[in-house]
């Protein structure tokens, strides 16, 4: 599936389609001509960026899914964060950044096996990004480790017994 039919099916899954248009500063007939790939009208990024931000104020089931589609047709993986960031934004970070660095990991040993052999050069390259691939996880564990004694009273924090009971 590409992006463009997998918005229309987005666009369809709103509750009210008209109402869709609107608030895309758009008329209805011009949307369904745009997501159905009629010659002469355009489906474009920024449209796309604007429905999916309509679908999720509107709570419609797998508002990512033109970008996941994107995503696949690339050979690559989109992972969504949770929608409410606030004051974890830090702690999202660090989950971002273990993400792309798991895609880097996949990414070389991918490259690695591709031949169905794998030289020392390449074993090497594989064991390093596994190595920062496990740091960024250790930083993302820390900080959730961070945010869970923070959210304690003050009477337990630092407390072996606390922390292994809970």
């Amino acid at each position: 599936m590409n992006r463009r039919i997998a918005a229309l099916h987005l666009a369809r899954r709103f509750p009210d389609f008209d109402s869709l248009a609107a608030h895309m500063g758009k008329r209805p007939d011009t949307l369904r001509k745009e997501l159905t790939g009629v010659d002469g009208y355009k489906w474009g990024v920024d449209d796309e960026e604007l429905l999916i931000s309509l679908c999720l104020a509107a709570k419609v089931p797998n508002h990512l899914a033109p970008v996941t589609a994107a995503a696949v047709n690339a050979g690559a993986l989109l992972i969504p964060l949770p929608p409410d960031q606030g004051a974890n934004g830090p702690t999202f970070k660090c989950l971002a950044d273990a993400a792309h660095e798991f895609g880097l990991f996949m990414a070389s040993a991918a490259e690695s096996l591709s031949d169905g052999k794998v030289s020392l050069t390449e074993l090497r390259e594989v064991e390093r990004q596994f190595g920062e691939l496990v740091s960024k996880g250790q930083t993302c564990v820390a900080s959730m480790c961070a945010m869970h004694e923070a959210g304690k009273p003050a009477y337990l924090r630092g407390s072996v017994v606390a922390r292994s009971h809970e």
